[in-house]
């Protein structure tokens, strides 16, 4: 995110590099926030500024911006997608597992042959630890396939 972010200032004038890209990002770097898009717009209203001026302009724009999203921000974890296929005699070790690891469950459903494919979402770290669960409460008679988040 920054690498784009940084590639754009770059194609900036000289004095808008040092007045406007370089504060704002100065800003984005300060905050602590991670895959942070700040976009600073001026309207010019006849008042010459001057570079010191537009940098404290367009710095402290973004400044206030950032600490107003750092108190809303949230933490973002990976997750991932599973689908468990279990028979019907299985499911209460499984939903507990599931319970355990905050599974969010995205669908159910029930085969005429009497197993049941759930489709969960959960964090990635935790993945291994659920299969082992899901495993260990199934006896191992339990079909387990995630894939990773997409990048």
């Amino acid at each position: 995110m920054i690498n784009i972010v940084i590639a754009e200032i770059s194609q900036l004038t000289a004095v808008e590099q040092s007045s406007a890209g370089q504060p704002i990002m100065n800003a984005v770097n300060a905050s602590g926030l991670d895959f942070v898009v700040c976009v600073v717009t001026r309207y010019y209203g006849g008042t010459q500024l001057g570079v010191g001026g537009l940098i404290r302009a367009y710095g402290g724009a973004a400044q206030l911006a950032l600490e107003k999203a750092a108190d809303t921000a949230v933490e973002v974890t990976p997750k991932v997608d599973v689908v468990i296929c279990v028979a019907s005699a299985d499911l209460g070790g499984v939903y507990l597992a599931l319970d355990e690891f905050k599974a969010i469950k995205i669908d159910e459903e029930y085969s005429d042959d009497g197993t049941v494919h759930i489709q969960v979402e959960v964090e990635l770290a935790s993945v291994n630890n659920l299969k082992n669960r899901v495993q260990n409460a199934t006896s191992g008679r339990a079909d387990f396939k995630w894939w990773p988040p997409v990048e």
